[in-house]
């Protein structure tokens, strides 16, 4: 799936009143295309997935990433009424 075209992902989109610039990389070739960026710590999207999911914590107490709980305290006032509200979709 193609999430830049996804009318789910512009559904949200529009909801949010954002638009995201998706930098979309092949499954099969992601870690070989991500790994470069995660070392040099420069070209970084503002998520990422990190290939081996950082088992061993090296990028993440590298300081190279900062922790989402802060943003959302500092910018999330819609994230925070959001996840309140009983109307969200819940998880099965």
């Amino acid at each position: 799936m193609d999430l830049s075209t996804a009318a789910i992902v512009k559904k949200i989109e529009g909801n949010a009143g954002v638009t995201v610039d998706w930098d979309l990389i092949p499954p099969q070739n992601y870690a070989d295309a991500v790994n470069p960026r995660l070392a040099a710590g420069t070209g970084l999207p503002d998520i990422v997935y990190l290939p081996d999911q950082d088992q061993l914590m090296k990028y993440i107490n590298s300081g190279l990433f900062i922790p989402i709980d802060e943003l959302v305290e500092k910018y999330g006032v819609n994230l925070k009424k959001y996840m309140k509200s009983p109307l969200r979709l819940k998880p099965v």
